[in-house]
């Protein structure tokens, strides 16, 4: 176990492992909110915002406020909104759409730096983020999605991102 409360040891071990190529970096939503995109709660609220303004939904502006007055958790609220635009348009192509222009970025300079600094410090990193910041300057085939293919992962390779979700 790594002794982080010792900074100096912890900090040698962090840069040997960086010198080495040994690093893996496990990043999060923080990443995402210092590129611009909203965290889940945001999220959540302008989803079902967006489902208060569109008349086809039949939702009011009442409804969400009693709906975020007794649930707090944003994946529900999220589930919530789905399926009234599910049942609105008789799909998910609307709450999707909605989801890729909140979640995929432009390439923007930000975004750029951030990736740029985040693979200069480790070949392989993980996310759990569903945005796409760090995918954009890699060949697709070094991003892995989905578990089953994790088998194309090869510790060889420069620069792969691996989500999990």
């Amino acid at each position: 176990m790594l002794d982080y409360k010792n900074t100096e040891k912890f900090l040698n071990t962090i840069i040997e492992a960086i010198n080495k190529k040994q690093l893996v970096l496990f990043v999060g939503s923080g990443l995402s909110k210092l590129s611009g995109l909203p965290l889940w709660k945001e999220l959540s609220k302008d989803l079902l915002n967006f489902c208060a303004s569109d008349p086809k939904c039949k939702f009011t502006y009442k409804e969400m406020d009693e709906v975020t007055r007794y649930i707090d958790d944003e994946r529900e609220l999220i589930s919530i909104a789905k399926n009234i635009l599910k049942k609105a348009y008789d799909s998910d192509d609307v709450f999707n759409r909605f989801l890729y222009k909140k979640l995929h970025t432009k390439a923007n300079k930000k975004a750029e730096k951030i990736q740029k600094i985040l693979f200069g410090l480790s070949k392989t990193i993980f996310t759990t983020n569903a945005d796409d910041i760090l995918d954009k300057q890699l060949n697709k085939k070094n991003v892995i999605y989905n578990i089953e293919d994790l088998v194309r992962y090869k510790s060889e390779i420069e620069h792969q991102l691996i989500h999990i979700h």
